[in-house]
């Protein structure tokens, strides 16, 4: 027996045995109204439609992912397009001098459309990444820089002045 045919015979015991703890409350021309669609689409192959995955995998050069994202972050300000991108690269190639460009890159662009949480999320990455390289410094200023924003978000909505004052 196929994973299908048991899928669907297990979807019909369940359904049995749901209008038999029902047979007070409802008829059984309910449940065929329901059965019915169910049926139908099975029949038609939606079902398989709307709840397959897509499992398809391109791999792309990282060259050609971080370009396309510094594309929309420069001429498109798409920044959560851009961070996607960015993302892609590391998770394609985690290796390669393109995935530290872009787990840069992408703490910028969550930096650059005020998606702090984001931001804070890939800021231990950041900072796990080597101390001694060239973009240490840009690293460490967007961690700031997101700090400095969050203490004047709470600034604005009187938080602070309440707990200064206590």
């Amino acid at each position: 027996m196929s994973a299908q045919r048991m899928t669907l015979a297990y979807a019909r015991y369940r359904l049995v045995r749901a209008s038999n703890g029902l047979r007070g409350r409802t008829s059984g021309a309910g449940l065929a109204v329901l059965a019915f669609p169910l049926e139908w689409m099975r029949h038609r192959g939606v079902v398989g439609q709307v709840f397959r995955q897509d499992d398809t995998f391109i791999e792309e050069p990282a060259e050609k992912l971080y370009n396309e994202g510094l594309f929309l972050m420069n001429d498109k300000h798409d920044m959560k397009a851009a961070s996607k991108k960015f993302e892609e690269v590391d998770r394609q190639h985690p290796y390669s001098d393109w995935a530290r460009k872009s787990t840069l890159m992408s703490a910028y662009a969550f930096y650059n459309g005020r998606r702090l949480r984001q931001l804070h999320r890939c800021r231990d990455t950041l900072r796990h990444l080597a101390s001694g390289s060239p973009t240490a410094v840009m690293r460490q200023y967007l961690i700031a820089a997101s700090h400095y924003d969050q203490i004047r978000i709470l600034a604005r909505s009187g938080r602070t002045r309440r707990r200064l004052r206590a």
